[in-house]
């Protein structure tokens, strides 16, 4: 977006500048309070929003007359007209942000406490937002009530800046403003609802808003590592259309703990190939991106987020380490909404760790080869029985002739 463009919008606004700053306004740190505004400039860029980006600054004198009674100042007819300064969707996206400080549903941390009481022990919507200036010399407390959905009748939207700080510009000890003014707030806007008995009303919400179902940590449409999803609403003309690409199984390298690549030692919780390898289905990434593995851990990927937005990120890393240390022993209490670990942020270098080469599988020790058998001798097959030769067949009638009588035949002479 750029602080230029950040600037030009809070000028649209209404928002006027402290004239000892103006040259230096454009600046990243002008989200975190150095640059002081008015509070009722504030207000009135609250109000616009509550209008649903019109813009009608408030004022403070009505009418100015001299002592003959001749009108010096009218405000109704000097001051400027209203005028539209952002869309009604983009408005209505910023009311439901707000919106969602005093829903114990939707913020479990605010909501309990900043919740305003409705009909019937229910909730009465309201936006809220606290602020913080650096040094801890301003604490803040911003919201509105719904407007009555008839923009002809008479019940605006109702806003309400709230602004805690000593008078000398020194620094508040140990108090956010969450802490402070914005229980102030709370009990105001209470007060005022109960005593002018306003009926309980929900933000109107324009034409051309629709709802989708994201990834609820990057607002891309669910993907296949996707753990959480919400209903979130967009422009129609800005509805996400990609599959999220942030939560990743992302290989690590057991030894430096940063992303695989091919070349790398072993994968963290991977076992070796069998080539000695880190893992046979991890792929190569492009520059900067985990690699992604076929199985293991899901961790959220802001490499692409972060080399998008290089130099905030640099400038937010400065600011992160002259803070450090100097935050006057304020307790923080963290906000654990994450769903995986954060990939690390650099990728190791090819060949400084070995993979393990697994050892090879002892050979089998050959079994001993057994000699040879003798063969047996065969043994001698006694024949078998011999086949009885068939007599002739007798003749039918025949007599038998008698044998002859043998002659014994005499011994020779001696």
């Amino acid at each position: 977006i750029g602080t230029d463009r950040v600037v030009a919008q809070a000028e649209r606004y209404g928002l006027r500048w402290d004239p000892r700053q103006a040259k230096e306004v454009a600046v990243a740190s002008l989200t975190l309070g150095v640059i002081g505004v008015h509070q009722i400039d504030l207000a009135g860029a609250y109000g616009a929003i509550a209008n649903g980006g019109v813009l009608a600054r408030p004022y403070l004198i009505q009418k100015i007359t001299d002592r003959s009674g001749k009108l010096i100042y009218d405000h109704n007819a000097d001051a400027p007209k209203p005028e539209r300064v952002i869309s009604a969707q983009a408005t209505y996206l910023v009311t439901d942000i707000l919106a969602d400080n005093t829903d114990p549903q939707a913020n479990p941390w605010w909501g309990p406490r900043f919740a305003l009481p409705g009909a019937n022990g229910g909730r009465r919507p309201a936006t809220l937002k606290t602020g913080t200036t650096n040094d801890f010399r301003d604490l803040q407390a911003f919201g509105f009530l719904a407007a009555d959905a008839d923009p002809k009748k008479s019940q605006g939207a109702i806003v309400t800046g709230v602004w805690v700080g000593n008078s000398d510009f020194s620094a508040i000890s140990h108090v956010f403003a969450a802490d402070g003014p914005t229980f102030i707030w709370h009990d105001y806007m209470a007060e005022v609802a109960a005593h002018n008995k306003l009926p309980v009303r929900d933000f109107v919400r324009p034409d051309g808003i629709v709802e989708k179902q994201v990834d609820a940590i990057s607002g891309m449409l669910p993907g296949p590592h996707t753990t959480h999803t919400i209903t979130e609403v967009f422009k129609a003309d800005n509805v996400p259309t990609e599959k999220d690409n942030v939560h990743v199984q992302a290989g690590i390298e057991k030894a430096s703990g940063k992303l695989w690549q091919p070349g790398c030692g072993d994968l963290k919780g991977a076992s070796p190939g069998p080539s000695g390898s880190a893992l046979a289905s991890a792929s190569a990434a492009p520059s900067g991106a985990p690699v992604v593995v076929g199985s293991g851990p899901i961790y959220l990927n802001l490499g692409d987020w972060e080399s998008a937005h290089k130099t905030w990120m640099d400038a937010d890393k400065a600011w992160i380490t002259r803070w450090r240390g100097k935050e006057r022993g304020i307790p923080r209490f963290p906000l654990l909404a994450l769903d995986a670990p954060l990939a690390p942020a650099e990728k190791c270098t090819p060949g400084q760790f070995p993979t393990s080469t697994p050892s090879p599988s002892p050979s089998p020790t050959p079994s001993a080869t057994p000699s040879a058998t003798v063969a047996p001798t065969p043994s001698h097959t006694p024949p078998g029985p011999p086949t009885p030769t068939p007599g002739p067949s007798p003749t039918a009638g025949a007599t038998a002739t008698p044998a002859a009588t043998p002659v014994a035949t005499p011994p020779a002479p001696p």
